[in-house]
């Protein structure tokens, strides 16, 4: 049996120390950190092996971490990943998530799992976040469809489809106690996300977009082989993740994939990232190693518990430590982030 972790201690901490309050469901919290063997450590331990090599007699007088996709601008290159059932931590859940990085200025990703409908996000022009919704393909494709029209309905700017969940590991207790206090997927009819299917194929890919007319990004990648292929079958975005080191105990840590997927995808999508990402320099590490964003996730379901507020400080200290490690290495922009400047 694949030993779990809620962290390292087997507790709710996280590897990195963290340590939730009192007024979370410690359910929740164990749910939210729990993953498989050491993956999610080894996630949080990967970026920390890359070294920074600063740059000096450079002229960084003014310093730039926006971030060009979609046809729009973000203040920084971070986007919050998808986390389901957001009302565990904060009773305004996703709403509150998506309010707080409107304010910092950059997108998210909502799960298909939420407890907030997708029609329930606030607006852009009601201080919301522009989002991507995720989405698991079910064995019945017809099942999705609903989602994906409200989706679009609701402005999603194109769906993130994951691709690294075909069964649901047997040897992951979190989730059986963590019905006892989760919300209803109100997503789906009857309050039920429906199952995952198997069969995943690009084909499903195809008729996402044939369906939506939107963009469709795979989460879940970490073989350059795979990442190739699906760029090759016209996917529009690549995501390298290993699910937070919760569907395989001894699965590759992200910082340690990105480096051969970006080679493979050879910039013809964007490639984003997470897993283990906690500071700016996590960030400046993984641009450096070829990723145009990251997405973080248990940072973000932490700073939930101060509602908004606790996530746009969050990604501000992220894009204000970002500043300064560009500062350090010479770059003025994004753009200028390459692997001359990691050990």
């Amino acid at each position: 049996m694949t030993e779990v972790h809620g962290g390292v201690d087997g507790d709710s901490a996280g590897p990195d120390g963290f340590a939730w309050p009192e007024s979370v469901d410690p359910r929740a919290a164990a749910y939210i950190e729990g993953a498989l063997g050491d993956a999610s450590a080894r996630n949080f331990a990967a970026w920390r092996e890359h070294l920074i090599v600063p740059r000096v007699l450079r002229d960084v007088t003014q310093v730039s971490t926006e971030w060009h996709h979609d046809g729009r601008t973000s203040s920084a290159p971070i986007a919050i990943a998808p986390w389901a059932s957001q009302t565990f931590v904060h009773p305004d859940g996703e709403r509150a998530t998506s309010r707080g990085a409107w304010a910092a200025g950059v997108p998210i990703v909502l799960s298909s799992n939420s407890a907030t409908r997708v029609a329930d996000l606030p607006g852009v022009d009601e201080g919301g976040a522009p989002f991507w919704s995720q989405l698991y393909v079910s064995p019945d494709r017809g099942d999705i469809v609903p989602y994906l029209e409200a989706s679009k309905a609701a402005g999603a700017l194109g769906f993130v489809v994951t691709v690294d969940a075909p069964t649901v590991p047997t040897d992951f207790p979190f989730r059986a106690p963590i019905r006892d206090i989760a919300p209803p997927s109100v997503n789906f009819a009857g309050g039920v996300m429906p199952a995952i299917a198997a069969d995943l194929s690009l084909d499903d890919f195809r008729r996402i977009r044939e369906t939506t007319g939107l963009p469709v990004l795979a989460k879940g990648v970490l073989s350059p082989a795979d990442a190739a292929m699906l760029v090759d079958a016209g996917v529009d975005g690549v995501i390298v993740s290993n699910h937070g080191g919760r569907q395989l105990g001894g699965v590759v840590s992200t910082g340690a994939a990105l480096p051969g997927v970006a080679r493979a995808v050879a910039g013809r999508v964007p490639v984003w990232v997470d897993g283990g990402i906690r500071s700016g320099e996590d960030v400046f590490r993984a641009i450096a190693l070829g990723a145009d964003a990251v997405l973080v996730g248990r940072p973000a379901a932490r700073a939930l518990v101060d509602g908004a507020a606790g996530v746009e400080a969050l990604v501000r200290r992220l894009r204000d430590e970002l500043v300064t490690v560009m500062t350090m290495a010479g770059c003025t922009t994004l753009a200028e982030i390459d692997r001359s400047l990691l050990a």
